[in-house]
């Protein structure tokens, strides 16, 4: 899986800021100032805007309008026929299987920020859509509600129903999980763990089922796929995304193996690359989890033995000496001085 420079295509900010203008009409000049960001750059000529400007956006909204639900609403704007040159790739799919393959390979020309790639089991089948950029946790959630919110209506659009459908969004449930109930009570499924990822998961056998297309596809723009795929160059710059991958994973301590099966390189280019960043993974590794470590014992009051399984330590006693290593006191005695400890610790 090669990384590409990251970005969204303005096509799809445009639909935020309209969705933003819906909800407060005074307020996006404000919020477009706010994130450095002005009318111009939601003009047609701005082909797309850097995953650091759509940061800034998202995160600047969330603040004025005081709603953790755009990431929502956003997928709620994008169907099938909002991805400019693919739109009628996807509208010309005859099944489920094919449709879902195409959005597969081609979903790095709908936002390089995120990959795709489709499983086909004997009996059930996985969509999988992860990150492939670096950027805050905030905008990470935020994007994943709204890709899991757009693929479920671009599914349940051709399929007619969705009683078969569901999608596993890991991250926290919403606070607005209501909305999802809305839509579907059954389908959307929140739970922590692992990387951070969406999948849609299907019967097997709905794959090869004739899609009932709502309207008849217009020819494919070769031209408008060709320049999509001029536009998407590749990086070399992995940090960022090794960054995030390595500050939001549950339960699980991803190594240099890891990262060079998700980028289908050998370990040792995963270092080279690092180290043209000027980044060692080992000691990355050990300063983000002591961080997310001082961090869940100064603000919650969850047990030792709870933080030491989020942090991917196979034991609470294998956490508590790697954070005494590193701070000279243990978890609990931590959690003392910053006067936050918990009742169930007896590190």
């Amino acid at each position: 899986m090669p990384l590409f420079d990251p970005y969204i295509p303005v096509r799809y900010v445009r639909a935020l800021t309209g969705l933003i203008e819906s909800v407060a009409p005074g307020d996006l000049a404000a919020i477009l100032k706010g994130a450095a960001l002005c009318a111009a750059d939601m003009d047609e000529s701005s082909q797309h805007l850097t995953i650091q400007q759509v940061d800034r956006l998202i995160q600047v909204a969330m603040q004025v309008l005081e709603r953790e639900d755009i990431g929502f609403e956003w997928g709620m704007l994008l169907g099938l026929d909002s991805h400019g040159a693919l739109s009628p790739m996807f509208r010309n799919a005859r099944t489920l299987g094919e449709l879902l393959h195409v959005a597969a390979f081609y979903h790095h020309l709908v936002t390089p920020v995120f990959r795709a790639r489709m499983q086909r089991g004997e009996l059930q089948s996985e969509y999988i859509v992860h990150p492939a950029a670096g950027m805050s946790a905030g905008t990470l959630y935020q994007l994943m509600e709204t890709q899991a919110v757009s693929l479920f209506l671009g599914i349940s659009s051709v399929l007619g129903y969705v009683s078969d459908v569901k999608i596993h969004v890991s991250m926290r449930r919403p606070a607005h999980i209501a909305r999802y109930h809305a839509l579907s009570r059954e389908s959307f499924h929140f739970h922590v763990g692992g990387v951070p990822k969406v999948r849609v998961v299907v019967p097997t056998s709905l794959l090869d089922r004739p899609l009932r297309q709502s309207r008849m596809a217009a020819p494919v723009d070769r031209t408008g796929l060709v320049a999509a795929v001029q536009q998407v160059r590749p990086t070399r710059e992995i940090g960022g995304w090794i960054k995030l991958l390595l500050s939001e994973v549950e339960g699980a301590q991803l190594t240099r193996a890891d990262f060079a099966a998700m980028l289908n390189v050998c370990p040792r280019t995963v270092t080279r690359m690092l180290a043209s960043e000027g980044i060692n993974l080992r000691q990355l590794a050990n300063d983000i989890r002591y961080r997310r470590a001082a961090h869940l014992l100064d603000t919650t009051a969850q047990p030792v033995e709870a933080i030491a399984a989020r942090l991917g330590y196979g034991s609470s006693s294998a956490f508590i000496g790697a954070f005494q290593k590193v701070a000279g006191v243990t978890p609990g005695e931590f959690r003392m001085q910053m006067g936050k400890r918990s009742s169930f610790d007896q590190s």
